[in-house]
């Protein structure tokens, strides 16, 4: 089970294996602190299980609309890469209208390798569709796509790098609280990449990608 989560911690460090950050900004002057669990599922001892990857983040409401803020993957540090993210997000319109609003984010993601100390960067761009519901318009649904810009000339082994954008597409719900947000997500991570011929066995859509499932803790502050 080590070595699967070595070699998946590194793929998936190329294909933003995490939730959402966030969705729906914070309130103004408001902080937040999480930690994600959740992975890609794969096959794994004739079982189809997510890999229980971990990442932290905190982030901070600039105003009713804006939110920033920064992630570690704890498990790719584990595994020796260094991966962070910096990022904000902003709603699209000032209040919800009839519950419905969206928003976009912007996201610079930084890893560098202990091994040999190679750096990459990949910027982010992401839209999310979100619903707020319930009588004190706290638990939202939400739809997003994430997209990842591989900017590099080519990948390991000096192969010529085909795929510059990579996608990927998220379904959740979140449950809040005073203090507490609670979220499960579903994504569908590298839909237009094959995983076939991979160390571990991805479970996509038609040999795409891979189908994924997350879970996510904050506390606001």
């Amino acid at each position: 089970m080590l070595k699967t989560m070595f070699y998946t911690a590194m793929i998936c460090s190329l294909y933003n294996c995490a939730a959402t950050r966030i969705v729906k900004p914070l309130e103004a002057k408001q902080w937040a602190a999480g930690a994600d669990l959740g992975g890609a599922i794969i096959d794994f001892a004739g079982a189809k299980i997510p890999l229980p990857l971990t990442s932290l983040t905190a982030a901070y409401g600039v105003d009713s609309q804006l939110t920033a803020f920064g992630g570690l993957h704890t498990t790719a540090l584990a595994a020796g890469v260094v991966q962070m993210e910096l990022g904000a997000v902003r709603s699209i319109f000032a209040q919800d209208k009839n519950g419905f609003n969206l928003s976009a984010g912007a996201t610079a993601n930084f890893m560098v390798s202990t091994w040999d100390g190679k750096a990459r960067f990949y910027p982010q761009l992401d839209i999310n569709a979100y619903y707020t519901y319930g009588a004190k318009k706290r638990n939202y649904v939400y739809l997003g796509i994430a997209n990842w810009f591989d900017l590099q000339a080519q990948q390991a082994h000096q192969q010529d790098n085909k795929e510059h954008w990579i996608p990927n597409l998220a379904l959740g719900h979140t449950f809040r609280t005073n203090k507490m947000r609670y979220t499960i997500e579903t994504r569908w991570i590298a839909p237009l990449s094959s995983n076939q011929n991979l160390v571990v066995t991805y479970n996509g859509i038609g040999n795409q990608g891979s189908l994924g499932l997350f879970f996510s803790v904050f506390r606001t502050f």
